[in-house]
């Protein structure tokens, strides 16, 4: 049976990393609700759905955290990390984002700074396979 599993971010970690896992919101459809509510809109893809938040280790791949199944409209991806995800970060712990996710107090690029050839290992980082591995 799959299993996901929070620790599992520090499988392969190196020695004194702080930055241990990429995270984002996927949006899923559904059908439209009846009668038809803005909350349930998803800028992703122009429609109803339902907004889920993963987090990847970026040494190994695996989904360790997986939280949501809230309406699109009403639940940014940074909602959906101030929510939960963030309680569960060590100090001084910080997660690969992209610009949804635009807040310092919580995420970061690697070094601090946005130049080009962060960005580039950022990519890299956030474009994982994502696996869950079974026990």
């Amino acid at each position: 049976m799959p299993v996901i599993e929070w620790e599992n971010r520090f499988h392969r970690a190196l020695r004194g990393s702080n930055i241990l896992v990429s995270i984002d919101g996927v949006d899923f459809r559904i059908i439209e609700p009846s009668p038809f509510n803005p909350k349930w809109y998803s800028h992703k893809f122009h429609g109803p759905g339902l907004r889920y938040e993963l987090a990847i280790c970026i040494r190994t791949g695996d989904i360790v955290w997986a939280y949501g199944g809230l309406p699109c409209g009403e639940w940014s991806d940074l909602r959906l990390a101030r929510d939960v995800f963030i309680f569960g970060l060590r100090e001084g712990e910080k997660a690969i984002a992209d610009r949804g996710y635009n807040d310092p107090n919580f995420f970061d690029f690697p070094n601090g700074n946005n130049d080009g050839k962060k960005k580039t290992g950022f990519s890299k980082a956030r474009n994982l396979e994502p696996t869950i591995k079974a026990i």
